[in-house]
């Protein structure tokens, strides 16, 4: 994945829609994975808040 992201950053005017397209659908696992563990720590740091507020 940093591979793909530096040759988006450094060389965009290169880039092939038709690959971008192909790894998008068919290559989200880490992106998916990514977003499952972000809302996981949202949601235990929002419960965490919650019970701090409740205590007191």
């Amino acid at each position: 994945m940093v591979r793909f992201r530096n040759l988006l950053g450094h060389f965009y005017l290169e880039i092939d829609n038709e690959i971008i397209y192909n790894i998008l659908q068919n290559n989200l696992k880490d992106f998916i994975s990514f977003k499952e563990a972000i809302l996981r720590k949202f949601k235990e740091d929002l419960l965490r808040g919650l019970d701090k507020e409740n205590s007191t």
